[in-house]
């Protein structure tokens, strides 16, 4: 349909996305010549909203996309997962650091860890290395 109104008018999409997965599919279809893409962001500073024009980089997936400055995003689980993975880096830096960790942060980290992880996430067994099999050592 855009096609046939093409030669009888101008017609521009706008497109707005809080998806990953729809910035890796406009990848192969993105034309410099003629798209744009244009970030939201708010200002701490003035606590306004201002748009930014950026440059179009193709990152080939939405893992990447998310990951990107485009979503603020440092991994690409949810929030509290972030936070949670943050905080048992932490007691496993700690710990190799040769370091006590405290055996109720230690369970705490745990069962937070079990609402943000599947069960076979990888983290695990480097969690259950460095903090349970080095806990029982000191």
């Amino acid at each position: 349909m855009v096609q046939g109104l093409r030669s009888q008018t101008t017609v521009q999409l706008l497109l707005v996305t809080h998806s990953p997965l729809v910035m890796a599919s406009v990848e192969p279809h993105f034309d410099p010549n003629q798209d744009r893409w244009w970030d939201l962001d708010l200002n701490p500073g003035t606590r306004g909203v201002e748009l930014i024009q950026q440059d179009f980089t193709r990152l080939g997936d939405a893992n990447n996309w998310l990951r990107s400055e485009a979503f603020h995003q440092d991994d690409t689980g949810s929030l509290e997962r972030e936070e949670t993975l943050r905080a048992a880096r932490r007691a496993i830096r700690q710990r190799e650091r040769g370091e006590a960790v405290d055996s109720h942060e230690a369970q705490r980290l745990e069962q937070e860890l079990q609402k943000v992880l599947g069960s076979t996430d990888p983290f695990w067994s480097r969690w259950r290395f460095a903090v349970q099999q080095g806990g029982q050592r000191s």
